[in-house]
């Protein structure tokens, strides 16, 4: 039987200071011009603001990397989706220019941990 350890240096490491919300499932429906439209919930958009704004002060673009961990810090024992979280801070990464694409050529690899924690933040590394 053999073993085989990768070992990853971090490369980058962000916090943001919020926690994801859920974006599929908290959808609002407005009315452009007559016709009804989807859009982010109201929390999510503020979420989205804010980690934008924290993550643009320390960007550097990353073109390629061998994995991302990221690992949501939690106040309480609340159900949560893996999945959610993923994607709230892959389309972020994304929109601040972090990573070019969220496709597996570009990350092949993510890990996604929830942690209990005295405060909520979420932390991304980048190997």
């Amino acid at each position: 039987m053999s073993c085989f350890l990768a070992v990853f240096t971090v490369v980058e490491k962000y916090k943001i200071t919020w926690v994801a919300p859920n974006k599929k499932n908290s959808k609002r429906i407005i009315s452009v011009w007559g016709r009804p439209r989807l859009i982010s919930s109201k929390r999510y958009l503020e979420f989205e603001q804010h980690a934008l704004s924290e993550l643009q002060s320390l960007w550097e673009p990353i073109i390629k990397c061998d994995r991302i961990v990221i690992t949501q810090y939690c106040k309480n024992r609340r159900k949560r989706d893996i999945d959610w979280i993923i994607c709230s801070v892959f389309d972020i990464l994304t929109k601040a220019q972090i990573i070019e694409d969220d496709n597996v050529f570009v990350v092949p690899e993510v890990t996604g941990k929830f942690v209990l924690a005295d405060e909520d933040y979420i932390d991304i590394e980048i190997h």
